[in-house]
């Protein structure tokens, strides 16, 4: 029965009221199907930025810490340099 009706089909032959009722409700759950796909698909994409997102924000945060320190100690060492001077000299 089954065959026959493969066969009706890939001959082209016109399907029955009854077919094409399943074939719509066929698509409906085909859509629905997709729709739920979608959904999971724009997940696993959030899912995956939030975790390239946690696994760069260690290193860029130690790195970050690392360059303000360093300014901060160039910008220390600067101003102690500065302080030692002896700007009365300079106006000889």
């Amino acid at each position: 029965m089954r065959t026959n009706q493969i066969e009706q089909e890939l001959n082209g032959a016109s399907r029955s009221t009854h077919h094409e009722e399943g074939g719509e409700l066929h698509m409906r759950r085909r859509l629905r199907n997709r729709r739920g796909q979608s959904i999971l698909e724009y997940l696993l994409i959030a899912t995956i930025i939030v975790g390239a997102i946690m696994l760069v924000k260690g290193p860029l945060t130690r790195n970050m810490g690392n360059l303000y320190n360093g300014a901060g100690n160039k910008t220390n060492a600067a101003a102690s340099a500065i302080n030692t001077l002896n700007f009365a000299n300079l106006g000889d």
